[in-house]
């Protein structure tokens, strides 16, 4: 039993990490579309 929760918590923490650079990532895609003007578009 305590063999697997330890590795649930190791996974469970790498899997918090993967999760926050794809958020990272997504929210730098949103940003770099927002930060273009829309008077430059047109």
């Amino acid at each position: 039993m305590l063999y697997w929760t330890g590795f649930f918590e190791k996974y469970h923490i790498f899997l918090k990490g993967a999760v926050a650079q794809l958020g990272e990532r997504l929210n730098g895609i949103q940003e770099a579309r927002g930060s273009i003007p829309l008077s430059s578009i047109r």
